[in-house]
């Protein structure tokens, strides 16, 4: 979301931003059910890429659920309200001067009193994510204490609408932060559920971009060589044949000889 202007009045701080025509992905759930998972994993994406985004440059969100998240009318996915949580109806979790967010999406780590940090910020998405598939949180309980529990003690409800969106859900709902899914991880595997390929040279931050390799240039074609004249086989180990032309003349010659002398001697023969 594009910020305007801050402004000071009577010493608070007003933030002018854009103004985005849509409605947000809690009222969507609400008006029309859960959405089918590749349209959450679509969601999931830019919403991935906002967080991505942000924690680039140190900025942690601390309150990411479906009542922060805008479906503007142009298709984009807005993340909004930075460190804000505030949803009427919903049990909200507040000290004064400061808003630390909703139980059904604030990660273990943060309600234990540890410091929030990026892993954070991915818990709150699969909760999201969680919560636009399946139309409720994935510990829903009627007051903040029992859903306190929940989060710190019990797992998540088996999702039934997740689809190939279940292996983002369980990676990203890790208690333990060490072992939650990494952004880079999640990125594939909601392209993949979304309906589209992976690109690795795609970059996204907190995951290092992968190089693809030039393509290298086919070699030019060669022509093919002209056919060869037929060659004459000869068999090996047979003998020549018998009677070949040179051979047939010779013959010839000699037999010629020897009538033209037997003839001369018929006639000396004949002469006594």
């Amino acid at each position: 979301m594009t910020v305007f202007d801050v402004v000071v009045e009577e010493a608070r701080p007003w933030v002018v931003m854009e103004l985005v025509e849509g409605r947000s992905l809690r009222q969507e759930i609400r008006r029309g059910g859960p959405l089918p998972p590749d349209r959450a994993a679509r969601i999931g994406r830019q919403l991935l890429g906002a967080l991505g985004a942000a924690h680039a440059v140190g900025i942690l969100h601390r309150d990411v659920k479906p009542g922060n998240v805008l479906l503007a009318d142009d298709g984009r996915t807005v993340l909004t309200d930075f460190g804000i949580a505030v949803i009427e109806g919903e049990a909200t979790l507040t000290r004064e001067g400061g808003v630390l967010g909703s139980p059904a999406y604030i990660a273990p780590e943060r309600m234990r009193g540890g410091r929030a940090r990026p892993e954070s910020d991915l818990w709150a998405l699969g909760a999201t994510l969680y919560a636009a598939v399946e139309g409720r949180t994935p510990f829903h309980r009627d007051d903040p204490v029992a859903v306190f529990g929940a989060v710190l003690t019990e797992e998540p409800d088996p999702p039934l609408r997740a689809g190939p969106l279940r292996p983002v859900l369980d990676g990203l709902l890790q208690k333990d932060p060490v072992r939650r899914m990494p952004a880079g991880v999640v990125e594939a595997l909601l392209l993949v559920a979304g309906g589209d390929d992976p690109d690795p040279s795609w970059p996204v931050p907190g995951r290092p971009s992968i190089p693809v390799p030039a393509r290298v240039p086919s070699p030019p074609a060669v022509p093919p060589a002209a056919p060869a004249p037929p060659a004459v086989l000869r068999s090996e180990g047979l003998p020549e044949p018998l009677f070949t032309p040179w051979r047939v003349g010779g013959v010839l010659v000699y037999v010629g000889i020897a009538l033209v002398v037997a003839g001369a001697l018929v006639v000396m023969f004949m002469a006594r």
